[in-house]
């Protein structure tokens, strides 16, 4: 009878970037495991839809009812919340005989609470096996399973499973910004001698100032209310502006702005852009995987997988990856996922 694999993820509609490494593990679980039974199934409600300890008690427990061989889940999921929501369902897994693992793994914010609780957590479990996506996460959790593997983010087999298709459009770069106002952009002089905000883009050199934001307009950001700057052209490139929000009033309320349920929609624009600015880590990492130039606008730390891949510079210019490093890694990690479900 062939094994079973059950993988966690969904909640595309709450953060779109989810379906760029939920696609790329089922894609490197099924390559990989061609005889196992690979499900895809949705993380825990407490994720989004659960929120307080009233409805909690009505909540039915489905993901404590399945019966399978392996449990994967995967993502930023060390998080401080991330023990309430899934211990008590792990530990009726293992007590069934499903074995635990980690994929693509990596916390949210890296700080010591967050760090001791994942600590905590993976001392009473004792996962079978853990990859992660960033060599800091790796460094917290490797002596805590006996197969931990310094991995990196399986969002990068988008170039594996997503092949673009024709699309007819004058040359445009892709502007992502959902969490700070967008960045006023300005060609100037290639022998000023500005050193800082500025960046090669088309053998030009490029400056970029920001509006002033405090939480408030961060809030009114995230709710399309926020009344700031917006560039009406990149140079003699056009400008489309991909989002992604739970709020969809006034989402469109930006030129040229695109908004879709279906994720593919989000790679084939972003696979004919000539560059991707963006203040969102998977709208990078999107553009990277599919051989784009892409510069982040953010200091998150889950940026870390971006350091992995030797993306060390794209918070201050434009950057693209080795892809034969890539090639490698992947290669590194199809080893890895046939020792662990294969021979272990």
């Amino acid at each position: 009878m062939a094994k079973s694999v059950a993988y966690i993820g969904g909640f595309l509609t709450t953060n779109i970037g989810n379906a760029f490494y939920d696609e790329g593990i089922l894609y490197a679980l099924k390559s990989n495991l061609p005889n196992y039974q690979i499900y895809y199934i949705a993380d825990q409600p407490e994720n989004y839809w659960l929120q307080t300890n009233k409805e909690k008690r009505n909540k039915f427990n489905y993901l404590d009812k399945i019966n399978v061989d392996y449990i994967v889940i995967a993502g930023p999921l060390f998080t401080k919340r991330f023990p309430d929501m899934w211990l008590d369902t792990l530990k009726k897994l293992q007590s069934k005989g499903t074995k635990i693992v980690f994929l693509s793994a990596g916390f949210t914010l890296y700080d010591n609470e967050e760090i001791q609780l994942t600590k905590n957590l993976l001392e009473t479990i004792q996962p079978h096996a853990i990859s992660t996506r960033d060599r800091h996460t790796f460094n917290i959790v490797k002596n805590h399973t006996q197969n931990c593997h310094d991995g990196i983010c399986f969002a990068f087999y988008i170039s594996d499973y997503f092949k673009p298709y024709s699309f007819s459009n004058n040359p445009y770069v892709i502007l992502t910004f959902d969490n700070m106002p967008e960045p006023h952009f300005n060609t100037i002089d290639n022998t000023a001698t500005t050193k800082t905000n500025t960046f090669l883009f088309k053998n030009k050199k490029w400056e970029y100032t920001y509006s002033s934001f405090n939480v408030l307009d961060k809030i009114l950001i995230r709710f399309h209310i926020y009344s700031g700057f917006t560039n009406e052209s990149f140079g003699t490139h056009e400008i489309i502006r991909p989002t992604n929000s739970l709020v969809k009033r006034n989402i469109f309320n930006k030129e040229k702005t695109f908004a879709s349920d279906v994720f593919t929609d989000y790679l084939n624009l972003i696979s004919h852009s000539a560059c991707i600015f963006s203040d969102r880590v998977h709208t990078c990492v999107a553009g990277l995987a599919l051989g784009k130039p892409a510069m982040l606008f953010s200091n998150t730390p889950r940026a870390k997988l971006l350091d992995r891949v030797g993306a060390k510079e794209i918070k201050t210019k434009p950057v693209t990856l080795d892809s034969s490093l890539i090639s490698e890694e992947k290669i590194r990690l199809s080893n890895f996922i046939k020792s662990t479900f294969l021979y272990k």
